[in-house]
């Protein structure tokens, strides 16, 4: 395939800060959890802020069950931000990978904790604690996902098996082992629904499909499923790096004989902007989404890469059909966030084509002392993508402390768009209408 190219730089200005050498990158996983942390600090939104209303009500997609979120205008939408709630979670237990036991669906996040019986169901402010259902009740290593199709999937050990049950009506389904061996960490284990509630399993490269009660191995993607999805039709999408291209695209459509390649991103798409990143173009751990109108998004790296305080310029890529793409810089991070040096990307979240948030980590630069570097608080940025005299942009809408340098806290957002971060001071929510 050759596909046609078609490459445009939006024109935002872009160079996002790297850290000091020496440190810890503070890498996020390929879930998108993160390491590291800041120390206190208050909550606050950096767009207009007030009491605004959740985003539940939104319109779905059709078939997907996925809310269409329009894209806000520059600092015109009311941002709410609701206090942090205290959290049984002993994040310090959490390693360098692996996600929390915590789901999102529409303004309400629930918290499964350990082996407990019980769950924490927030919105908006305030939790209740009750009998979790029967099915994850004694489960371990509890963490669930949102497919493209709209479907949440839980994924837990019961004993020495794993097992999966699809999230419906306020509850999840009864359950179902699946070829995995171990959830934690998750990143060798992605359990993905069709519309119809059936399973696909990627166990390390190993592609599953679910056939009534039992799997069957539908062998590897074509390249490294970095990015693992299964729409409402039942097709299954994954991206990754291939031979010579930075960045692949292929499905498989249900009942389909093979997989077929639906366009790819070159070097040469990137255009001079990639030059100009300080160690050359990487796509950043976290990979990217696909998004529910058949839209690819990616960004590069946000990793210091331990040369010192020089800025480098980070990207955001998409695609509406992975043939053509568009590369648009971000913007310069120091500005954007107050003086701060980025570390990592936590999560992204693609509700269209046109409309992306994401939670990146964030620190004032680290301080040599003597021989050693001292490092300084961080916090976790929500960052939207919007529309500024119509054109695009990206803005800060909210920040949270992350409290420690080692302890681990995490990102997730619903499909809705509403952001849920989890740190060691607790849940705080945030809805950005």
């Amino acid at each position: 395939m050759k596909p046609a190219v078609c490459v445009r730089a939006v024109c935002l200005v872009a160079l996002a800060a790297c850290g000091s050498p020496g440190g810890s990158t503070g890498d996020a996983g390929s879930n998108g959890g993160v390491d590291g942390g800041t120390d206190g600090g208050s909550v606050g939104p950096d767009a207009a802020t007030g009491d605004g209303g959740g985003t539940g009500d939104a319109p779905t997609d059709g078939g997907t069950g996925l809310p269409v979120v329009p894209v806000r205008a520059c600092g015109s939408a009311t941002v709410e931000i609701a206090p942090a709630l205290p959290t049984p979670l002993d994040l310090t237990s959490y390693g360098s990978y692996g996600s929390p036991p915590l789901f999102l669906d529409g303004d309400t996040a629930r918290i499964v904790v350990g082996a407990s019986s019980t769950w924490t169901v927030a919105a908006h402010g305030t939790a209740q604690t009750g009998g979790a259902p029967p099915v994850i009740a004694g489960a371990m290593d509890f963490h669930a996902g949102r497919s493209l199709s709209g479907r949440i999937v839980g994924v837990f050990q019961v004993g020495t098996e794993v097992r999966a049950s699809v999230f419906e009506g306020g509850t999840f389904a009864s359950s179902i082992p699946i070829p995995c061996t171990l959830p934690q960490p998750s990143y060798n284990c992605d359990v993905r629904a069709a519309g119809d509630g059936h399973l696909w399993v990627r166990a390390d490269q190993t592609l599953h499909e679910q056939v009534g009660t039992t799997f069957e191995n539908r062998g590897g993607a074509p390249i490294g499923a970095e990015l693992f999805d299964v729409d409402a039709e039942g097709t299954v999408w994954v991206g990754g790096a291939g031979i010579g291209e930075v960045f692949q695209v292929w499905k498989l459509a249900e009942g389909a004989p093979g997989w077929t390649k639906t366009g790819a991103l070159t070097t040469a798409m990137l255009g001079p902007a990639a030059a100009e990143i300080e160690g050359g173009f990487a796509i950043d751990p976290i990979v990217g989404a696909f998004a529910p109108d058949g839209s690819i998004h990616l960004w590069s790296s946000a990793r210091c890469i331990g040369t010192g305080n020089r800025n480098k310029t980070q990207l955001y890529v998409r695609s509406q059909d992975g043939l053509t793409w568009t590369v648009e810089q971000l913007p310069d991070m120091t500005v954007l966030l107050d003086g701060h040096v980025t570390w990592s990307n936590a999560q992204v979240w693609a509700n269209s084509f046109d409309n992306v948030r994401f939670v990146n980590v964030s620190s004032t630069a680290p301080i040599m002392q003597g021989l050693d570097w001292m490092y300084p608080s961080r916090q976790l940025n929500v960052i939207a993508r919007c529309t500024k005299a119509g054109q695009p942009a990206f803005e800060r809408v909210a920040t949270a402390p992350l409290p420690g340098w080692t302890v681990r806290g995490f990102a997730r957002l619903s499909g809705n768009g509403a952001i849920s971060l989890l740190t060691s001071q607790g849940l705080t929510q945030i809805y950005v209408p």
